[in-house]
């Protein structure tokens, strides 16, 4: 790790090239098309880019202690495997530093040319002034509406309940890989119970 001023950076994935950057951060839990496209279009631009992902601890502290909910090594992974992600990063330091001047003692060795958010980002002043600081270009990208994982949890939540095969009494799934067949049968409505029987004794690892 290196840093400045309370915040450190860990590598995940350092990056291939050492000069100029593009930088973005963020949480990016549950991977969703709205980061994809945001971090495609700010590989675009030209330069590497190079992706902070906040730690654990410190999305607890900004979205309370349900999230998040892959933890950040797992989301680090994640973002690296996006196509133009050239580095990925964890964000240690402590929970209240949130300012723009220990934003940019971390960022400053990484020399970006530019700083990349999201259009309506409420952090958007903050990274402004870290840009700033930095001698940086700002690069505001368009918002993919209705696409954000605190909806995607809600939604979750809101769909939550108890599973039954309603007015059926059996489903039968059959593997096009293995020829396994298996048979669920429905025992009680409340709480839904099931029944299984597999027909072979094969079942392909990439069957679930």
């Amino acid at each position: 790790m290196d840093g400045d001023d309370g915040l450190e950076l860990e590598w995940i994935a350092v990056p291939a090239c050492t000069g100029r950057c593009v930088v973005c951060t963020g949480v990016f839990d549950v991977l969703h098309v709205g980061h994809i496209r945001f971090l495609s279009a700010a590989a675009a631009v030209g330069e590497p880019l190079c992706v902070g992902v906040e730690s654990d601890a410190r999305v607890r502290h900004r979205k309370g202690s349900a999230r998040p909910l892959v933890a950040a090594v797992e989301r680090a992974e994640l973002v690296a495997a996006i196509k133009g992600v050239g580095g990925v990063f964890v964000v240690h330091g402590p929970d209240t530093v949130w300012d723009a001047e220990s934003y940019a003692g971390m960022l400053a060795r990484l020399t970006p040319a530019a700083l990349a958010l999201t259009a309506g980002d409420p952090a958007e002043a903050g990274k402004r002034r870290a840009a700033e600081l930095l001698g940086a270009e700002v690069i505001v990208l368009p918002r993919v509406e209705s696409r954000s994982t605190s909806r995607l949890v809600d939604r979750a939540c809101s769909t939550r309940g108890p599973q039954t095969f309603g007015s059926a009494k059996s489903n039968t799934w059959n593997s096009s890989v293995s020829g396994a067949t298996l048979r669920a049968t429905s025992i009680g409505e409340t709480p839904a119970t099931t029944a299984a029987v597999i027909d072979s004794s094969t079942i392909s690892g990439s069957e679930k």
